[in-house]
């Protein structure tokens, strides 16, 4: 029994590091998407200017129509890159939270069945429920008690 608390254990500081890393490549992974972003924005607001500028410069009417349509060339372009850039991070975004919450459902789910087969007693259960609690942030805290609560309305049956 003490070779599974162990391996738990192991498991469970693994589990730590490679979400230190996920974190990691998330924020990484969103700073260089909104840097971008940014970069989109601010060349969008300078060709506005050197385009501006250049109609300014040129008062002929047919420069005039030639940098219109230029300028809205480059607005619908930088639209759409933000727009494609938006939703990028949104579906990363979206998968990265999906498997954090597929890892505490398993994890859940392991120490339901090693409770349930005698592996784990009731105090070693609370252990490692309140280490889960501990590390959930509070939109985690919320999924893994309905989770908890889903798990235990099984058992009863």
């Amino acid at each position: 029994m003490q070779n599974i608390l162990n391996a738990i254990n192991d498991k469970i500081v693994k589990d730590r590091k490679k979400l230190k890393k996920y974190k990691l490549v998330d924020k990484l992974i969103s700073l260089s998407i909104a840097i971008l972003n940014i970069t989109a924005v601010v060349l969008a607001f300078i060709a506005l200017i050197k385009i501006l500028n250049i109609i300014k410069l040129e008062n002929s009417y047919e420069w005039y129509q030639k940098t219109s349509l230029v300028l809205i060339l480059c607005l619908v372009i930088m639209i759409i890159f933000g727009f494609v850039l938006t939703i990028i991070i949104e579906i990363y975004k979206y998968n990265a939270r999906t498997n954090e919450y597929k890892k505490y459902l398993e994890t859940i789910k392991d120490l339901y069945v090693k409770h349930s087969s005698g592996i784990i007693g009731d105090e070693e259960l609370n252990e490692f429920i309140d280490l889960l609690w501990k590390n959930a942030n509070q939109k985690h805290k919320i999924i893994v008690a309905n989770v908890v609560k889903e798990q235990l309305k099984k058992g009863n049956k």
